[in-house]
């Protein structure tokens, strides 16, 4: 949790990384809030990825726009609420087998 925005990655098999925004008690952010997200995505080897992030109305989440490798690594999502601009950093395991298994939050 930055402030008062909770972040919540869904690491994907297929690489199309999902994340979901709430407030303090947990209330969805609304979509049409969000301003300038994006997902950098360093590999334990390799360079660094970046991906926009686009709003899933149907989700209620920002979904990467492009596929990122389905390996380890480091991942930041940066995100802009209004005039508030939030950054969280996540570890993702080395291989993500299932949709829960690279599944982390941070409060």
């Amino acid at each position: 949790m930055q402030g008062d925005v909770h972040i919540e990655l869904v690491a994907r098999p297929d690489g199309r990384h999902q994340v979901f925004l709430s407030d303090a008690v947990r209330v969805p952010i609304a979509m049409e809030r969000v301003r300038n997200a994006s997902l950098r995505f360093l590999p334990s080897t390799g360079a660094e990825i970046e991906s926009p992030l686009a709003p899933d109305a149907t989700l209620g989440a920002l979904v990467a726009a492009r596929a990122l490798p389905a390996t380890g690594g480091d991942v930041s999502v940066r995100v802009e609420l209004g005039s508030e601009r939030i950054a969280m950093d996540f570890t993702l395991p080395a291989a993500v087998a299932d949709p829960h298994a690279g599944h982390q939050h941070a409060h």
